[in-house]
């Protein structure tokens, strides 16, 4: 019974994040995709400072060398990653169409996605073994912080061209991770130990993302995208993160 209620709060919290996230990237103009693009960085810089380092940090007795080892080595992942899908994409030329530039980022967000819905089904399972409403109010403040993240991870998938319902179905896949942390967390009764390093995985992939693919295609940008306006965004994107987990918490 307790394995049932670990994997239904995996899916719904997992699942309307992504839905709502979606429905709010169907209200930006296609013209204003690129500018959104500053959100997302924003709010990837945020979120990786501001809410999953710390949350990374809070367990004690951690080897802090090995973690940031893990940070380090995942960055240096990320940059193989990316650089596999630059050479297998080697035709792409100064004429390649804007969204082009940007789909190594989406595959990139993709797998950094998937490591963190992971920890959060781990985080789930351990807090519904540990107490049931412990479980039901962990599984609602994942939802609650993966709604921002999840929005400027939408916006990147439409500015690098993805289509909208194909950006949903493979989200919601990716999603599905989640259910396999609840399980592996399940399974293992107490997956606390290795969280803080998978957590470190997802830093390293919100950190690349945002300062190796999204900066620099803003600065690419800054002729048809005004300086005021993606500086307005960024800023925007990195004051929501911290602003909605402080109106949760009251």
């Amino acid at each position: 019974m307790t394995l049932i209620w670990i994997l239904s709060a995996c899916l719904a919290s997992s699942a309307l994040s992504l839905l709502l996230a979606f429905v709010a990237s169907q209200r930006i103009a296609p013209q204003a995709l690129s500018l959104m693009v500053a959100f997302s960085a924003g709010t990837m810089l945020s979120a990786a400072l501001l809410d999953v380092l710390p949350e990374a940090l809070e367990q004690e007795g951690l080897d802090l060398n090995l973690l940031f080892a893990v940070l380090l080595l995942a960055l240096l992942g990320f940059f193989f990653m990316e650089r596999a899908a630059l050479w297998r994409h080697h035709h792409a030329s100064a004429h390649t169409p804007t969204g082009e530039v940007l789909r190594p980022a989406s595959y990139a967000v993709l797998l950094g996605d998937g490591v963190h819905n992971f920890v959060d089904g781990l985080l789930i399972a351990a807090a519904f073994l540990a107490d049931p409403w412990l479980g039901v109010t962990t599984a609602a403040a994942i939802f609650a912080h993966e709604l921002p993240q999840e929005m400027g991870e939408f916006a990147i998938y439409l500015a690098s061209g993805w289509s909208a319902r194909k950006a949903l179905v493979i989200n919601l896949w990716g999603g599905l991770s989640s259910l396999l942390g609840g399980l592996v967390g399940w399974w293992l009764l107490e997956p606390g130990p290795v969280i803080p390093y998978l957590l470190m995985v997802t830093v390293a992939s919100f950190i690349y993302i945002a300062l190796a693919d999204l900066m620099p295609y803003l600065h690419k940008r800054h002729g048809q995208d005004s300086f005021a306006r993606q500086t307005a965004l960024l800023l925007i994107g990195v004051g929501w993160v911290p602003a909605f987990a402080q109106f949760l918490h009251h």
